[in-house]
């Protein structure tokens, strides 16, 4: 007795093509939301190092009188060796001894700065160049901003040589403004790729330490005046 021959068992065309559809359609639902993830994961890691970073200005306030620290450039409060306007060392930064892992400095979504001052080269971002992602307010006042921290090299007597104290601060702390991502000053603009590292909708904003600790998203409007009077009644000072 003869056996019929057993029809070939793979796909036709036309269920490949379902299967492919499908496949290109659950893509099209997951992708945005990877990506999403992604950016969160990345914002949360941002915030975890400021913190981190607020913690180690308490531990060197509390072994100095209560006073932040002089730096020597915009860059020099940790992280690696860098030059912005100055090649700081880590080892010659002020926070080298608190830090711990100078990692903590890194921002993952650093994309470098565009500021015409001193923008970063293509392929190169501000932990790269500056050793620093973020960027603190320093010797000067502006966009409304008080500075927490003096130059180390001006004269002791002048407000450029003048750390601001633990007790200054706790006037409106949740207000003060310490630090941020690198390109929070507003005249930097937020059409480069450089000048945004974080978006929300299409919507840019900074990672900022503020004077109680605590960590959040903010933007300074790019309308902000360089010359905006300081005030602990500002929505930030």
């Amino acid at each position: 007795m003869k056996l019929n021959k057993n029809k070939n068992a793979g796909f036709t065309l036309i269920e490949l093509l379902v299967v492919i559809t499908i496949i290109g359609i659950l893509a099209a639902l997951l992708l945005p939301a990877l990506a999403k993830a992604k950016k969160k994961s990345l914002q949360v890691n941002c915030v975890s190092n400021q913190k981190q970073i607020g913690v180690a200005l308490e531990l060197y306030t509390s072994d100095n009188a209560d006073i932040l620290p002089l730096l020597a450039d915009w860059n020099a409060l940790g992280g690696q060796d860098g030059t912005y306007d100055l090649f700081v060392a880590a080892t010659n930064r002020a926070l080298y001894r608190y830090q711990g892992n100078g990692q903590i400095f890194h921002c993952p979504s650093d994309q470098g700065d565009s500021f015409v001052v001193h923008p970063t080269p293509p392929s190169a971002n501000c932990w790269s160049v500056f050793g620093n992602s973020y960027l603190v307010e320093w010797q000067i006042d502006i966009f409304g901003v008080k500075h927490p921290f003096g130059d180390v090299n001006s004269p002791a007597n002048t407000s450029a040589g003048q750390s601001m104290k633990s007790g200054d601060i706790s006037v409106a702390p949740t207000t003060k403004i310490i630090q941020g991502d690198w390109i929070w000053h507003p005249n930097g603009g937020n059409t480069d790729v450089r000048s945004v590292w974080h978006n929300d909708k299409g919507r840019s904003y900074t990672v900022m330490l503020w004077g109680d600790n605590h960590v959040s998203a903010f933007t300074i409007p790019l309308t902000t005046p360089s010359d905006m009077p300081v005030s602990p009644a500002n929505q930030w000072w």
